[in-house]
Parts: structure tokens; sequence; C-alpha cells
């Protein structure tokens, strides 16, 4: 199927409007392209593997590996794992900060905690950090061991699952911006028709 008759189904974009799409997509993946077209589907994805392990030994990078889509391809479980367990670390220290809290006016607010159960609170918010370390400090093996076991088939589905999840959001983007100003046209005309805030893009 082509990029065009995939696209077709989104009622609130008409064909230039996919035809734009389709270039911004094109223009923001053309190195990945390139080095499909050079390297293949597997060597793609270890381009990919290579690119998310070089970011986890810069220091100075904005971007988190973790939320690398190859990363999140690869290995969700290990990435849904370690989600949990940043939200445990979370709420616990959000839990424990919360005993010292105070309201607008200075005053403590209240919180139902013993010293015992204070002390077990900090005592598992220390271990779940130390899990939390050295279960992230497994993610580069565990990348790239779920690299290595992919056959041509599997590195293939990746590749293209990625693709069009970049082009969907892409379309999804370029959709919502076109609804807003159909809305504040219709606002400056004094009408309001909220058709174009509730149509989804089809995939």
């Amino acid at each position: 199927m082509s990029f065009q008759a995939a696209l077709s189904g989104t009622k609130t974009l008409d064909r230039f409007a996919i035809s734009g799409i389709i270039a911004s997509w094109w223009s923001n993946n053309l190195v990945d392209l390139k080095t499909l077209s050079t390297l293949g589907y597997k060597g793609l994805v270890e381009a990919w593997v290579a690119s998310v392990l070089d970011a986890l030994g810069d220091e100075k990078s904005e971007a988190n590996p973790l939320d690398h889509d190859a990363a999140k391809a690869l290995v969700p479980t290990y990435l849904n794992q370690l989600s949990a367990l940043a939200n445990e670390v979370a709420e616990l220290d959000q839990a424990i900060k919360a005993t010292n809290a105070v309201d607008e006016d200075g005053e403590p607010i209240e919180v139902v905690l013993s010293p015992i159960e204070l002390k077990e609170m900090k005592t598992q918010l220390a271990l779940a950090k130390r899990l939390l370390k050295v279960e992230r400090g497994d993610f580069a093996q565990k990348l790239m061991s779920a690299s290595e076991v992919l056959d041509l088939a599997a590195a293939r589905s990746v590749v293209l699952n990625i693709f069009q999840s970049d082009l969907l959001h892409e379309a999804n983007e370029r959709s919502a911006r076109r609804r807003r100003r159909k809305l504040s046209q219709c606002l400056k005309r004094g009408g309001t028709n909220t058709r174009f805030l509730s149509l989804p893009l089809r995939n």
C-alpha cells in the first residue's frame, strides 16, 4: 500500500495536505532511508541500536536513550519494568516528603505515619532506588541481545512499524493543526463546528 493510500481515509486532510505530510516525513527520515537502502533492515536496526548506545554513553546528550523508538520496539517488557520501578521510587519519595509538608500558611500538614512506618518506607525507597540503578545498568546488554537475535523478517517488522508510527504521528499533528484552524475560523464567523474536534485518524 502506498503512503497516499494509507492516509487517504483521513477526512480532515486533502491530497495536498497528505502530500505535505509525506514530504515532511521523508525529509525527517532521509538518513534512515539511506541507511536502509545501503544496509538493509537488520543494518538499520543495528544503526539505531548503535545510536542509542552512543547517547547512553554521552552525559551531555539531551535525548533519553530509553525513549528511542528502537528501544521501545526491541525491549518493551524491560522498559515497562523500568517504568514501574521509577514510578515506585517517585511515589515512595513523594510519600516521605509529605511527612514534612506544610500548607500555604506554613502550618504542617498532618500525615498519619508512625516513626516505624516512616523508617520502613525509607528502607523501601533505598531498595527501590538500588534496584532501579541495577536494572538501568542492564539496558545496553539487553538492547544489544534483542537486536542480535532478530532475523530478517523481525527486523523488517520493527523498521516498518517505526516508520508507520512516525508517519501517523506527522499526520495526526497536521490534522490537529488543521482542525484548530477551522475551529478558529468558525469562531471568528460567530459559529462553532465541533465536528473538526472529534474526527480521528484511521490507521
